[in-house]
């Protein structure tokens, strides 16, 4: 490290710096920085210009209209990163100790397998915090984990099979769910013995599009039994969607068991007694790992976790090992933290 840079690192870099190198990077532009920071675009331009000037070196390179971080401009912004997030946790630990437990915990769903447990756990949760606000998001697992490095999504309920790169999350398995077949309450299928598969494929179906696990796990088992996949059918890519649809006319849909007790409780569907061999679509917890986690964030994580023991000591198990698993992370989260912070698209 130059005289230079080490001089700029350790007494002349201001946290206001660390904010307009994250927020040019994530604008990508003079303009969109400026109107984020709500300053000139002068402004950014000379901020940016004597933050390379001190450094000796650029950050930044203009590419077809949008700002690029060099290798340099890639290794401040992590280490800015790091900061932001360790100084957004001290002010949380501040706020926790002068007004008590407050805060804002952004949860990011992409799973209708939990869906019931992620509402039952946000009410207990509540309960007992009615000061911590919760928010729940869905959308895309790459936009999620995406939002997560940001900072803008605190944890993510999901499956991570479809992530291409989840790397720098830590995870654990909450659940994994086995799919079973149900029915519209005034289906024909409803309360007849020996229904079987053969029967069931020439019946109308409600699936979501090509792509998503739910669909291929049909496909997939449906072609292990030398059987057509139905042919009469209507594709919809939200669980809302298709309950309604099952409301209007009698239908078959294949969804994780967990949403079933749910939606028999409310007379919206009917179990039907077909198998459904195949594997078990693992759902994670996942948050951003190396990173101190607020205190509202960090107490709402543990107390998924320990619903999630709890169930497992009732007989509902997750997955092998995840108890104990969950146990040692949160443990080892807490010390590492001590010293610093409806319905989704049916996959």
């Amino acid at each position: 490290m130059t005289a230079s840079v080490a001089e700029f690192l350790q007494r002349r870099l201001k946290v206001r710096h660390l904010r307009l190198i994250l927020t040019l990077h994530d604008a990508r532009s003079i303009s969109g920085a400026a109107e984020r920071l709500c300053i000139s675009q002068a402004a950014v331009s000379k901020a940016r210009a004597e933050i390379e000037d001190l450094l000796g070196m650029p950050l930044f390179n203009r590419n077809v209209g949008r700002w690029e971080p060099t290798a340099m401009g890639q290794q401040l912004i992590g280490a800015a990163r790091r900061i932001m997030a360790e100084l957004d946790c001290l002010n949380s630990e501040f706020r926790l100790i002068k007004d008590g437990l407050l805060g804002t915990v952004t949860v990011g769903t992409r799973t209708t397998a939990l869906l019931p447990f992620i509402a039952q756990s946000t009410a207990a949760f509540k309960q007992l915090y009615p000061h911590v606000t919760i928010s729940l998001v869905d959308g895309p697992l790459s936009r999620l984990l995406e939002q997560m490095k940001k900072g803008e999504v605190d944890l993510v309920v999901a499956p991570l099979g479809e992530a291409r790169d989840s790397a720098g999350f830590a995870n654990i398995v909450l659940r994994r769910e086995r799919h079973v077949v149900i029915a519209s309450p005034n289906h024909e299928f409803v309360g007849r013995d020996g229904v079987t598969w053969a029967q069931a494929v020439q019946q109308p179906w409600c699936m979501p599009p090509v792509g998503t696990r739910t669909r291929s796990h049909l496909h997939s088992f449906l072609a292990r039994k030398a059987l057509p996949f139905p042919s009469n059918l209507v594709e919809a890519n939200s669980l809302l969607m298709m309950i309604a649809l099952m409301q209007e006319t009698p239908l078959l849909t294949l969804v994780p068991m967990g949403i079933v007790p749910q939606l028999k409780r409310q007379e919206l569907a009917r179990l039907l007694p077909l198998p459904v061999d195949g594997a078990r679509d693992p759902v994670h917890l996942v948050w951003q790992d190396g990173l101190p986690l607020p205190p509202a964030t960090r107490l709402f994580r543990d107390f998924l976790l320990a619903q999630i023991r709890r169930s497992a000591k009732n007989g509902d198990a997750p997955a092998n090992g995840a108890a104990d698993a969950m146990t040692r992370s949160g443990a080892s989260d807490r010390r590492r933290a001590s010293t610093g912070k409806r319905l989704a698209v049916l996959e």
